[in-house]
């Protein structure tokens, strides 16, 4: 995984950098609410330059598929 991309997401959701992986789910981390998601969005979009389309906001429901649309947007590899 992307280095700063997991130190990103660690910080908007205000969790140890240690218990962020791939597999952290929104589902199934209780950090992540609605209010970490919006701040984890905005986080995404200031770090990297972009703006992410409300399907693309929806869509980011885990560490992995986070890494994945950023991937396909060309931000990160």
């Amino acid at each position: 995984m992307n280095p700063e991309l997991h130190t990103l997401i660690a910080n908007a959701l205000k969790m140890p950098p240690g218990s962020v992986g791939p597999d952290t789910a929104m589902d199934a981390t209780p950090a992540w609410d609605s209010l970490a998601h919006m701040d984890l969005v905005v986080s995404i979009e200031e770090h990297y330059g972009i703006q992410l389309a409300p399907d693309d906001m929806v869509a980011m429901r885990s560490v992995g598929a986070i890494a994945a649309l950023l991937k396909a947007r060309g931000v990160i590899q």
